[in-house]
Formats: structure tokens, C-alpha cells, sequence
């Protein structure tokens, strides 16, 4: 929030902001998913190996569509949070923001 009132106070265009928090909720989408995915991955190939004595294989199909949910979610939540700054001014966001 701080960065998009810094932006907004520096000149900066609805669109422009727009787009910064849209690729900053896109990475931290992503992150989250790689890393989430990336455990449960290793997790369940630990598992079907060694419990069920099983060969494990990943599936990429869900991996993918789970990936883009979450992303896309992550995006629309943290653009409907960041909507105050947009239609407001950017002083009560620099003011609220702790150093």
C-alpha cells in the first residue's frame, strides 16, 4: 500500500499502479504456489515410494491449473484490497504506514 501512495504522490497513473500491483501479486502468487507445490511434490514422492512401494509420477496438467488459480486469485484479492488507494487520497495510506 505504501509503495502505490508513494507512486500515486510521485505522478504516477491509475493504469501504472495498476500494473506495478498487478505483477507484485503475480510473484507473490507464484512464489507461493512453486513452494507449495514444490513440498507437496516431494512429500507425496516420498510417499508413494517408500510407503507404498509405488513409482511416482507428476502430473503437470493440475500442477498448472492449480498454479493459475491461486495466481489468479492472489491477483484479484490483492487488487479488491488495494481499490482505497486508487479512489482515495494518497496521504491516510503514507500516514498508516509504519516505518
Amino acid at each position: 500500500m505504501r509503495e502505490g501512495a508513494l507512486l500515486k504522490t510521485l505522478g504516477a497513473r491509475r493504469g501504472q499502479i495498476i500494473a506495478v500491483l498487478f505483477a507484485e501479486y503475480l510473484a507473490l502468487g507464484t512464489m507461493a504456489t512453486a513452494v507449495g507445490l514444490a513440498l507437496s511434490m516431494a512429500a507425496s514422492a516420498l510417499l508413494v515410494s517408500l510407503v507404498f512401494e509405488s513409482t511416482y509420477r507428476v502430473y503437470w496438467a493440475p500442477a498448472l491449473s492449480i498454479w493459475a488459480a491461486v495466481a489468479a486469485l492472489t491477483v484479484i484479492v490483492g487488487l479488491v484490497g488495494s481499490r482505497g488507494l486508487l479512489k482515495g487520497p494518497p496521504l491516510p495510506a503514507l500516514r498508516n504506514a509504519s516505518e
